[in-house]
């Protein structure tokens, strides 16, 4: 997990809430050196730290509700492939596409930078952004990431007013030695002027003179109340506008995870692939390896999909096309470099009918 506070060289850059990360209603804060993910679920959960060189592409779209999407596929340490898909959610009466378009640009910009300057790196998506027992966050588990209030400042930090006691012990010490000096005091004087009364005159026997009693009292001297700061945060403004249409969800969901809504093309191939998907007119370059997802944002027309293997083993690739979760199309190629070069007529209402045809190069 990532570390809720900013390095000594790290700056906010952009931040957004009331957006959904894979159905889980998050915030996400984009600094200088990292784009972090927090979860409004599970407030407990440290903060998903993700690398600028692990997102290798970077993709803007909408759902089905209109909302704008951004998607960002993240390298893993294992070399798989997995989907944030970012909607930003758009209350009555408001529009977020230029939000959307404000931060793709920023991550791509950004990415490429750490890419040339660094590389490709990797980065481990932790529940609840990808299945799995959710984490705890614990002492143990801060000491195992080597995190310390010492080294970082608090992303958003809340100063709060504090007063101090009235004194140190010693001047605690002095008050309530002042307070009994007094009562010695008034019950003295009180026993003096009580005394005729209580026992009758006494002639012949001047009254002692009051004895003078001298009192402390104690000051306390106010502690000044602290001064809250503010600290101004800049955030950039977008050197670029996307204007790309199709949602690229690269996944390695199996079968089973395929959406139940909306119209999908899932790729699956035991090694590397490239090729071109989409509709007439507006066909989207993909690549990727094992498996990719992708999101057509029609509900009827032609479907193309052309997908050639990199290596000239035997396994089989294959191209599925589903519509609202139900397979329209299948086809493969076995062929070592073959070509999977396939299309479909996206029907009204989704059919249960499967359809397999094989394609080799």
């Amino acid at each position: 997990m990532g570390s809720p506070y900013l390095s000594n060289n790290e700056t906010i850059l952009l931040s957004t809430h009331n957006i959904v990360i894979n159905t889980i209603p998050s915030e996400a804060i984009l600094t200088s050196n990292r784009l972090m993910l927090l979860d409004f679920s599970h407030p407990q959960i440290l903060p998903q730290d993700i690398p600028f060189g692990a997102i290798e592409t970077v993709t803007i779209g909408d759902n089905s509700a209109k909302e704008p999407v951004l998607s960002l596929s993240i390298i893993a340490p294992d070399e798989a492939r997995h989907t944030l898909g970012i909607v930003f959610s758009q209350p009555q009466k408001t529009k977020r596409g230029g939000e959307r378009d404000t931060w793709a640009a920023k991550i791509k910009e950004m990415s490429l930078a750490a890419q040339q300057e660094h590389g490709v790196k990797s980065a481990e998506l932790l529940p609840p952004w990808v299945p799995g027992e959710l984490p705890t966050d614990t002492k143990k588990d801060r000491e195992k990431t080597g995190q310390s209030e010492n080294v970082y400042r608090p992303l958003n930090p809340v100063q709060k007013r504090s007063r101090s006691a009235a004194g140190p012990k010693k001047g605690r010490a002095m008050a309530a030695g002042a307070v009994i000096v007094i009562l010695i005091a008034a019950v003295v004087l009180g026993s003096w002027f009580l005394a005729p009364s209580l026992w009758g005159k006494v002639t012949g026997v001047s009254a002692p003179a009051p004895v003078p009693v001298s009192t402390t009292v104690a000051t306390t001297v106010p502690t000044p109340e602290p001064v809250e700061t503010t600290v101004p945060v800049t955030i950039a403004t977008p050197v670029e506008t996307v204007t790309e249409t199709i949602t690229v969800v690269p996944t390695l969901a199996p079968q089973s995870q395929i959406p139940r809504t909306g119209v999908w093309i899932h790729v699956t191939y035991d090694g590397k692939f490239t090729g071109t998907i989409g509709t007439s007119g507006n066909l989207k370059d993909i690549a990727g390896s094992a498996q990719g997802l992708y999101q057509i944002p029609v509900t009827q027309g032609m479907l193309l999909a052309t997908v050639e293997k990199l290596d000239n083993s035997v396994n089989v690739l294959t191209i599925d096309f589903y519509k609202d979760g139900v397979l329209l199309q299948s086809s493969t190629t076995k062929a070592p470099k073959g070509t999977v070069d396939a299309q479909v007529t996206i029907p009204a209402t989704p059919t249960t009918i499967i359809v397999k045809a094989n394609t080799t190069a």
